[in-house]
């Protein structure tokens, strides 16, 4: 888990694609090669301790399933109408 603090959505996402692709062109001494995907959402000040991590666990879930090696955010996926938000703000 990682906070940005101040971030706009823009700068957040561009930090966690630099993330991303730091990773996929590093050679592990052990493993060589490997990709990640990344997942996240925007802290809100109603957030329960487990919210933010929950709705960032549906955009992580998203990207694994739906190419993979990539970085997606939770609000954008529900704007798209790639996600649905409960009323707790988890996935459906």
């Amino acid at each position: 888990m990682a906070v940005l603090e101040k971030a706009t959505p823009e700068g957040a996402h561009i930090a966690f694609e630099r993330l991303r692709s730091a990773i996929e062109v590093f050679a592990f001494p052990q493993v060589g090669r490997v990709t990640i995907s990344l997942g996240y959402s925007r802290i809100q000040a109603t957030d329960s301790p487990t919210s933010c991590v929950e709705r960032a666990d549906a955009a992580l879930y998203y990207a694994k399933h739906h190419g993979r090696n990539n970085v997606r955010c939770y609000e954008q996926l529900i704007a798209e109408g790639q996600l649905t938000a409960k009323d707790d703000g988890s996935q459906r």
